[in-house]
């Protein structure tokens, strides 16, 4: 052992069948360890010198976050805790690559949009605050006080938004041995108001619903016209009706009757541009009217394409401010001007609350909304043809009367 040792742990190049690893060694209560692999190595013998360095960098995080060199890691800031961590990076951080791996691939735990939104309350609210802050040093009174603070410049909603991401930060600083506790457990979140969504009635719906000579001049009209009556016939949100495929409009057969439903398992996230899962992680399986799914006829193409498309092969999915922008325009044209919309907190997100008043004002047993509304997939399936005969076709029969 040497007697001198400036670092708490020392590299060594070891070379294995297809490339040359650095590994790295720490002494416990004088004892040297077995070699740990830093996951770097290389080839060529010109890249000898930069992967060392980057072995370097790999140990000397090691040491800032406690993992080598005994407590260092007690002393580290919150902003810095964050960095080494890449805690909001959904590539790097160990933290989201844990939540997914502990949940059904199909399924994850933890979303990409929540990882983008809760990087940008870390960055603008959190560290701005307390970013210099020693992990250890951060107590329920600085907590306390910071969430009255964003309280008297965000609702409370927003504030409580704020105080649950860096709860989630602490909470894994707690796990990971950096604090003995998460601070926030003793700082109880605020009571939002109570802001109840606005809502349309049947008549309104049905004006807007009402289709016109303009719904069918253009692809676009007639994606966007579709769209917005998909969502409030099936209530679904704006995510989950620009997500539908061709291929999740499905027909069963019971003797001489066809039924035909929607089955909604994700929906397309305009931030990422890709398809990602639903909110409740869940599949709905929601059955649609004859003439709804003769309408949707024409955008059947292929399988893999997106039901509500203008690019030529459907490859890409109606535009999400477009869709929104048409319905708000549509309101326009029924009387609905955008000053009655604000008072009346109407949004797009609308549809998703007529279709329960729907149903309910057709008679159709809560017991049944709730399994269209959100039941888990499996189930879904296995009992799907029990509700084929009468309960199925008291949900087609709501949305034929509002058309009617």
């Amino acid at each position: 052992m040497a007697r001198y040792r400036s670092k708490p742990y020392g590299l060594v190049a070891r070379r294995l069948a297809t490339a040359t690893v650095w590994y790295y060694y720490h002494y416990e209560s004088g004892q040297r360890s077995n070699l740990i692999s830093t996951g770097i190595g290389f080839t060529r013998e010109r890249d000898r010198a930069r992967t060392r360095r980057e072995a370097t960098d790999y140990c000397e995080t090691l040491v800032e976050l406690g993992k080598l060199g005994g407590n260092a890691g007690k002393q580290i800031t919150l902003q810095r805790f964050v960095e080494l961590t890449a805690f909001w990076d959904w590539h790097r951080s160990d933290y989201i690559r844990g939540i997914i791996a502990r949940t059904e691939s199909d399924s994850p735990g933890i979303s990409e949009t929540y990882v983008r939104t809760a990087a940008q309350i870390t960055r603008d609210h959190i560290l701005l605050a307390h970013g210099s802050k020693l992990l250890d040093s951060i107590k329920p009174q600085h907590l306390e006080d910071l969430l009255f603070s964003w309280s008297r410049s965000a609702s409370h909603k927003s504030a409580n938004n704020r105080r649950s991401v860096y709860s989630v930060i602490l909470g894994e600083a707690t796990r990971l041995g950096h604090i003995s506790a998460n601070p926030w457990a003793r700082v109880p979140p605020l009571k939002p108001a109570k802001k109840p969504r606005g809502g349309l009635t049947i008549a309104e719906v049905s004006r807007i619903l009402e289709r016109r000579h303009d719904d069918m001049i253009s692809a676009a009209q007639r994606c966007y016209y579709l769209g917005t009556k998909i969502a409030f016939l099936c209530g679904l949100r704006i995510g989950e009706v620009r997500g539908l495929l061709c291929d999740d409009v499905i027909d069963v057969d019971r003797g001489d009757v066809r039924m035909s439903y929607l089955s909604i398992s994700k929906q397309h996230s305009q931030k990422l541009g890709k398809l990602t899962p639903t909110k409740d992680k869940d599949t709905r399986n929601i059955p649609i009217s004859a003439d709804l799914r003769g309408e949707l006829e024409p955008q059947l193409t292929g399988a893999g394409r997106y039901l509500l498309s203008i690019h030529p092969r459907q490859a890409t999915p109606i535009s999400e401010n477009k869709m929104r922008d048409w319905f708000y325009r549509r309101m326009d044209l029924v009387g609905i001007t955008a000053e009655q919309r604000t008072e009346r907190r109407i949004t797009f997100h609308s549809a998703r609350r007529f279709f329960n008043t729907l149903l309910r004002q057709a008679g159709v047993a809560d017991s049944i909304v709730q399994r269209f509304t959100g039941h888990d997939s499996d189930a879904m399936t296995e009992h799907y043809t029990d509700y084929l005969p009468e309960d199925l076709q008291s949900i087609m029969t709501a949305q034929d009367r509002l058309l009617s």
